[in-house]
């Protein structure tokens, strides 16, 4: 078995548990608690052990704020230089499925100190040109990031424009997903990679977003 993505895993737990200390513990979690500090704590028996702050070697943050673009392609630098590992990457073709996914290419970049690089202008172009990104001068590119080990570790996709550089825009990076279904109304929510004030159409009707963000709940 492979344990490290284990343990980032309940590291993200305990960083977030321990940021939101005052936050009630479910019942069920009864051999968890607080002590009269504020910090958790976890019986054993009759012993009590604390909570130990292990930041993970890199946040969410990093991965979808790292993305840049160069002259040809996309430049990865997720801040993380004890990442190594692989990045597999392709087109997704928003119209040509009811799935969108990417189609990754036949080969990879390599993962060095948590830095990668992806050639577009010189990687999809004629027959791998899928999307016809060369044309319309913008594309969606989704990526997956292995480390050394073989832990997946994030799916990720970034939307890019093509000028005289390649150039990162706005991209919703989770959802959209429909949510609190009722008879007369939802709530549409995605995540966005830069703040947007978003708006829903539903047939001939707008619902627009009140304030600007990268979280959206539309109603």
């Amino acid at each position: 078995m492979r344990y490290p993505l284990f343990y980032l895993v309940v590291s993200l737990m305990f960083s977030f548990t321990s940021i939101n200390a005052q936050h009630e513990i479910p019942a069920v979690y009864k051999d968890l608690s607080y002590d009269e500090d504020g910090n958790l704590t976890f019986t054993l028996q009759d012993k009590t052990i604390p909570a130990i702050d292990f930041p993970p070697f890199m946040t969410l943050e990093q991965i979808i704020s790292g993305v840049d673009g160069t002259r040809d392609g996309l430049e990865f630098d997720f801040d993380a230089p004890t990442l190594n590992g692989t990045l597999y990457y392709g087109l997704i073709h928003l119209e040509d499925s009811k799935h969108p996914l990417p189609v990754y290419f036949k080969r990879t970049a390599e993962i060095t100190e948590g830095k990668a690089n992806v050639d577009i202008r010189n990687t999809f172009t004629g027959r791998y040109d899928m999307t016809g990104w060369e044309e319309s001068g913008t594309g969606l590119l989704g990526y997956r990031i292995v480390d050394d080990k073989g832990n997946m570790i994030y799916d990720g996709k970034v939307a890019f424009e093509a000028k005289r550089k390649i150039n990162v825009v706005n991209t919703i990076i989770e959802g959209p997903f429909v949510n609190i279904l009722k008879p007369d109304e939802a709530t549409i929510w995605f995540t966005t990679l830069h703040p947007v004030k978003a708006k829903v159409a539903v047939n001939d009707t707008v619902f627009e977003a009140n304030t600007a963000g990268t979280r959206h709940e539309i109603r």
